[in-house]
Formats: C-alpha cells, structure tokens, sequence
C-alpha cells in the first residue's frame, strides 16, 4: 500500500532523473518508509510551456492521490520540479489541501502541507517567495535564450531548429556546405531547369532514384518547391555558403512562376460554404485558395490534400437552402411559435429594464431625503445622484432601442414572403445559408475520388443529412448531364 508519492522532474530528454528520485527515496526511507509505500513519479516535460491539464506529470499525481487513499504525503526537490508556473503551484496545492496530502520540499526544505493537510501563514509566505523565484528564473533563462538567438543570427550562424536541407553546423554553429545532401540539392536545380518537370513529376522522379523514401507523393512537391524558391542556396543571404548559381536560380524560379502551381480562386470572398465546410475525417476545414475554384485542405505533414470543386457543393449547398426555405414558410404554425417566443423573450427584457428604472428612482429620492435629513454631505449626494442618473439614462436607452428591434421585427414577420435564392443577391444567399446551416463535413473514400460524401447539420431540427456528390466528369453508370447527382440517404439524428 502506497503511503507516499516520490515526485520527479526534468525539462529535457538529456537532463538526468535518477539523481533526483534516489536521493528522494533515500529521505523518505530514513522517515520511517518502506520500499514498497513509495509510489514514484518520474518525467521530463517542460514546467513553464505547459498547462496544468497537459502536464503528464500533475496528472498521474493526481491519479495517484485519487485512486489510493492510504497516500498521505508528496515529496519533490524542490518547487520548481513540481511547476514554474504560479498559477498550476497554487491549483495543486489546493488539490492537496482538499485530500490532505502533506507536501514536503526537499531543498530547500519546507513543509508546506502539514501532516493535517493544513498550511501554516509561514508556510504560504514561503510557498510564494519560492514559486515566484522558480517562475521568474525560468522567464530570465528564456530571455537569455532569446537574446543567444538574436546574437547568432545577427552573425549568420544557427540559432537552433531545423537546418536547411543541403546545409550542417560546425561545432562554432557556422552554417556549412553539407557534402552529401547538396548533391541532391544540384540535382533538383539541374533536373528542374530543364523545364521537363513539374514539382509532382520531379518528386517522383527524385523518388525513383531512392531519394525521400519517407516522403509520400503528396507532401514531396511542396517540399520541392520550397527548395527550388529558397534564395539561401546561391550564397546571398548572410550565413550560408553558395551551393547554386544565381543564374541557375533566377532560371528554376521563372519555370516555378510559369507553371503557377497554386492557383488563387477568382473570387473566394463569391464561395458560399467558406467557413462552413470541413473534412469529417481529420476534423479540419477546407478553405479556398489553394486551386481554382475549389475548397481543400493543404497538403500538409504528409497528409493527402482532400479538395472538392466549389460550383458542385455550393450548387448542393444553394438547392438545400431553398428546400429548408421552402418548407419553413410552408409551416406557418412554426413561424408563429418563433414569433411568440421572441414576443416574450422581448417583454421580459423591457419588464426586467422598466424595474430596475423604478428602482433607481427610488434611490434618488432616497438620497435626497438622507441629505435632507443630514445623514450625507452634499458632495456624497451630488455623487450619488450624477451616478444613478447615468444608470436611468442607461437604462431608457436599452429600453428605446429594444422598441425599435421589437417594432423592426414585428414589420418584418408580417411581411415575411417566401424567397428565391437565385434571384437574389450573394450576400442575401450566404445569410440564408448560415440561417439554416451549422456545418458541412466531407467524407471521400480517397482524397482525389469525383465522389463525396456530404453531411449536412440542419440548425433548425438538429439532424444530420447525408448526400451523395457526384462531379461532372464522373465515371459512374448513374451520371447525368447536371452539374451534379443527389442522392439522399436517410437522415440520422446527432
């Protein structure tokens, strides 16, 4: 049976534990514990980058107090190990003191928890002193780091992180021509500069050749171009040794701008799902901007680009819109219980405004009468009365403007006439869309595939409909001469 917790802390993977959790185990041995009541926590993870809730470290003491109820103490090194972060100290000491958990500090050493789960003043004055000095020598070690990566790039040598590809470091942190990955480097310009390739044959050229084996086909022609474009390779730019000529640059960039390989949409603010379309799969939203036309997610980490062309899904989107339109004026009973319900929800608001004008009212009157009968000074009751008649004034405003909102929405629920999206203007459309629509999800089988899925969350009755997108072009039997094929599946409720 578990009686008390060893707690150890390192930020990085080359930072020793050991040292740590044997001195710990060693102390609480020569306090009376046995080998087998120490339960030991040890971890490396950042104390001051982290939140309580990603601490892994919190969290498995935190299990541990919770699932074993003879654990009565806690011991670390020192506070710094636990947090040096004030405000996640403060949060498990307060989860300590509710299961009345000693804590002991080792070094210095403090008892900042009594056995009785207690902390003393004496004991909080010191928890402060020691978690501000652990929180402030923690922020001064990332300025200093701050300031060593400014100064070694004002020197054009490495400042940490990922080195170009083509490039290695000196133990002086001076950028040097790597022998080997630069001959890949004078290869890609070389192959390049032909103008026979584009990014993706390139990369499956360079892939062929054994090169980037871990690279999938769709991530391998970003990377690409980012090299062929990367101005550090000819030697301009301070620090780095020149692996290409100049003139081999300027001539892969002029290829790189002809073959335009992203191509901005006509006009992405005229795309109606923008904002509402999202793959269901990896829970990310498809944006304009990275084709023509279409809604895609970036090819990123190595991850395949899911896109579909926007004309197909906005024409579903539009036709849907008009459906739910359509059926919500055919349901007059529907509108009028909206109708209702906004009635009260506007009533309570003035009756609740209205009191609360009557009681600053009386208030002023009340003050009045305390000056009158000397019980306040008359700056106390110029005070009071220029306080609670901004608060009256305050309130009639509200009170005027919810009239207004009452009686603009009174005029349009009598004049409410059905609408034909196509006849209206684009903003009109995207309104209506929003009105009836929280979100679309994407669903393909491969991520280039002319068939979706698509999911369709109804704001109004909570339901999930499903839709089968075919495009144009697509090579199925059921095709037809539209833009598109619905077919309409079975609504599921979420």
């Amino acid at each position: 049976m578990y009686k008390i917790i060893v707690f150890s802390r390192v930020s990085t993977e080359k930072q020793d534990l050991d040292q740590q959790t044997e001195t710990l185990v060693s102390y609480c041995k020569s306090i009376g514990y046995q080998e087998d009541e120490i339960f030991i926590i040890q971890i490396k993870e950042s104390a001051i980058k982290l939140s309580e809730e990603e601490r892994i470290g919190i969290q498995r003491l935190k299990e541990a107090v919770l699932l074993n109820s003879t654990i009565d103490s806690l011991i670390c090194w020192e506070i710094s190990r636990l947090s040096r972060r004030m405000d996640v100290i403060y949060s498990v000491r307060q989860f300590l003191i509710e299961h009345h958990i000693r804590w002991i500090v080792y070094y210095p050493y403090m008892e900042l928890i009594d056995k009785y789960g207690k902390q003393s003043q004496n004991a909080n004055m010191m928890m402060a002193i020691y978690s501000t000095f652990a929180e402030n020598e923690m922020n001064l070690k990332k300025e200093r780091a701050k300031r060593v990566v400014e100064y070694r790039k004002s020197l054009g040598k490495s400042a940490g992180g990922k080195i170009l590809y083509g490039y290695t470091v000196d133990k002086e942190h001076n950028f040097q021509v790597d022998p080997e990955t630069s001959k890949l480097i004078i290869k890609l310009f070389d192959l390049y500069s032909t103008g026979l390739y584009s990014f993706r044959s390139l990369a499956k050229e360079i892939k062929s050749q054994g090169y980037f084996e871990s690279s999938t086909n769709h991530s391998l022609p970003a990377r690409l171009n980012g090299y062929i474009n990367d101005l550090r390779y000819t030697g301009e730019v301070f620090g780095y040794p020149k692996i290409i000529d100049r003139e081999l640059f300027d001539k892969c960039k002029e290829i790189s701008n002809k073959q335009n390989i992203i191509v901005k949409p006509d006009n992405p603010s005229q795309m109606l799902c923008k904002g509402l379309i999202f793959s269901k799969t990896r829970k990310v939203a498809l944006i304009p901007g990275f084709g023509k036309g279409v809604y895609s997610i970036h090819p990123d980490y190595g991850k395949p680009c899911l896109t579909i062309t926007a004309k197909y899904i906005d024409k579903l989107i539009l036709d849907y819109t008009q459906d739910q339109i359509d059926k919500y004026f055919n349901d007059r009973r529907k509108i009028e219980e909206e109708w209702l319900a906004s009635q009260q929800v506007f009533f309570k608001k003035i009756s609740t405004l209205t009191k609360n004008r009557f009681k600053i009212q009386e208030k002023l009157n009340r003050a009045e009468e305390l000056y009158i009968d000397g019980t306040i000074t008359k700056d106390r009751l110029d005070k009071k009365t220029r306080q609670l008649k901004e608060e009256l004034l305050e309130a009639n405003n509200m009170i005027e403007r919810l009239d207004r909102e009452y009686s603009k929405r009174e005029k349009l629920f009598f004049n409410q006439k059905p609408v034909v999206l196509s006849e209206v203007s684009f903003e009109e459309k995207r309104k209506y869309v929003l009105q009836f629509i929280e979100r679309i999800e994407i669903e393909k089988e491969k991520p280039l595939a002319r068939r979706s899925m698509v999911y369709i969350h109804n704001k109004f009755d909570h339901k999930v409909y499903v839709y089968l997108l075919y495009s144009q072009n697509s090579k199925y039997q059921n095709k037809v001469k539209a833009p598109y094929l619905v077919q309409v599946e079975p609504e599921i409720s979420t």
